[in-house]
């Protein structure tokens, strides 16, 4: 919110493709990434957020290559739609640009950051395939369960899943049919289809 404040109302960029210009660089799944704190102290936000551990959860379980755990530097994504540089992947679904852009969902309904599964965290960019009804990343599940998620009017909230695969997921994982609770409860606060 502050940033926006401070940049003409626009979003922190939230870029995969020029991540020097994004909201957090690196890629956190492997080494050195996984530990790089420059990744962190360079991104957009650093100057806003400079507490090296509100990026990490306390609760993170990474193991790298999937058996030495370590305290990796982060363990949050941000939805791709907001501010994002991939609009291919809800190509009828607006990226907003600007936090006035934040309609509908409104701010306090609009997805900003959420703890992201070990298994998908890489860049800093959470996306879901709405129209195709696709985890293309994978929400943690944990928290018992859960997973903590913050908005855009800067309120925070443990979302506790109803559907046992998630937060178990890989990248590119179906939605259940022909009911997925927990997709249809977060599709709505990624995107919303244009007018």
């Amino acid at each position: 919110m502050i940033y926006s404040g401070d940049n003409r109302e626009e979003l922190v960029p939230n870029f995969i493709f020029n991540q020097q210009l994004s909201w957090i660089l690196g890629d956190v799944s492997s080494r050195p990434g996984d530990t790089n704190i420059a990744d962190i102290k360079n991104g957009k936000l650093f100057a806003y957020n400079t507490s090296l551990d509100i990026y990490v959860c306390p609760s993170d379980d990474y193991k790298r290559n999937g058996s030495v755990q370590i305290k990796r530097v982060r363990s949050f994504s941000m939805s791709g739609q907001l501010n994002g540089d991939a609009p291919y992947i809800n190509p009828r679904y607006p990226i907003r640009k600007k936090s006035s852009d934040i309609i509908d969902p409104a701010p306090s309904g609009a997805l900003v950051f959420l703890d992201e599964n070990t298994r998908t965290l890489e860049d800093g960019f959470f996306a879901l395939q709405v129209d195709e009804r696709v985890w293309q990343n994978s929400p943690s599940d944990r928290h018992n369960r859960a997973a903590n998620l913050s908005f855009a009017d800067g309120h925070s909230q443990i979302y506790k899943w109803r559907e046992a695969k998630t937060g178990k997921g890989y990248w590119f994982d179906p939605a259940l049919t022909p009911v997925d609770r927990d997709f249809d409860r977060v599709a709505p606060m990624i995107a919303t289809k244009k007018d």
